[in-house]
């Protein structure tokens, strides 16, 4: 099996397990790291699995057999959460986990086309099964949709430049990841995030997976539902890895941990808005140095959480 380290372990089980014996959902399931913890904390808990990419999920069956009844799947993207309890008849959950963002499994092979490193086709797709790659999106956009996206998706100072030499080299012959990763390379500098080195090619690999995927407003759809799909008292976690994902999430619990909104001098409420959540981490929660130092994915990644009133 593929080495696979969870991250934020400790901290996710601590605030993710709000109730001995629950019923949760991990909506990433990934590789089943973070379930498999959980499961062997609380012999009595039921996970549900959700993952939109199926070789994960054939992955985490393998994983998590050993938990028999007690873990259940569903191929699907995220946002789909609350269909899914529907149709499976399922009640309302005690914690509901996202680790989103990529995984080592879709990172180490090349032919999914997420890895700037690895020579493969530019596919970058979550579900293989959607109809537009990301090299699709390079050939159907104009250069200035293609520049707005890594501007925006990647928060790239030299999209502009990056767009037109991309879509200059899509124009003469068919990009792959590596073809890719040198056009960056002669416009982009190696750049330091938190102390480290990091690729030039990362932010506009992020851009172009995020855009193919629809992702951040897959996420504004689910924190859209997931009031209606917690118990009084359950937890739902989240763990994000760049500032475009932890500034949606931020945003988000301020809204749901905010009571009346009226002016104080109003005499009584008329805005009828009250406070659904208690916001359970007032600031992030990272990784500290012991865990950057074993699993370097982990030094980007924020934790934040919300307990239903």
């Amino acid at each position: 099996m593929l080495h696979h380290i969870p991250v934020l372990l400790t901290e996710v089980l601590t605030i993710w397990h709000a109730k001995k014996g629950g019923f949760y959902i991990d909506g990433t399931l990934g590789l089943g790291g973070h379930s498999e913890a959980l499961l062997k904390k609380d012999p009595e808990a039921q996970v549900l699995g959700i993952d939109w990419d199926p070789q994960s999920i054939e992955i985490a069956k393998e994983r998590l057999k050993k938990f028999g009844s007690r873990v259940f799947f569903a191929q699907g993207n995220f946002k789909n959460i609350k269909k899914i309890m529907e149709n499976l008849k399922l009640p309302k959950t005690d914690g509901l986990l996202f680790d989103l963002g990529i995984s080592s499994l879709q990172l180490e092979n090349g032919m999914r086309g997420f890895s700037f490193q690895k020579n493969g086709p530019l596919d970058m797709r979550m579900d293989p099964s959607l109809d537009q790659t990301a090299e699709d999106l390079i050939q159907n956009l104009s250069i200035e949709e293609l520049e707005q996206i890594i501007k925006n998706y990647g928060e790239e100072k030299k999209a502009k430049i990056i767009a037109r030499e991309i879509k200059n080299h899509a124009l003469k012959t068919r990009l792959d990841t590596l073809k890719l990763s040198q056009i960056i390379l002669k416009i982009v500098q190696p750049f330091k995030s938190k102390g480290v080195s990091l690729h030039p090619a990362t932010r506009t690999f992020q851009a172009l997976r995020i855009a193919t995927n629809n992702e951040l407003e897959n996420l504004k759809f689910i924190l859209g539902e997931t009031p209606d799909l917690l118990q009084s008292g359950a937890h739902s976690v989240w763990i994000s890895f760049h500032s475009l994902e932890d500034r949606i999430i931020k945003n988000a619990i301020r809204d749901w941990a905010q009571g009346c909104i009226c002016p104080k001098d109003f005499p009584q409420c008329v805005c009828q808005k009250h406070k659904e959540f208690i916001n359970l981490t007032r600031k992030a929660i990272v990784a500290g140095e012991k865990e950057v130092l074993q699993n370097p994915r982990s030094r980007s990644a924020k934790l934040r959480a919300v307990e239903k009133i």
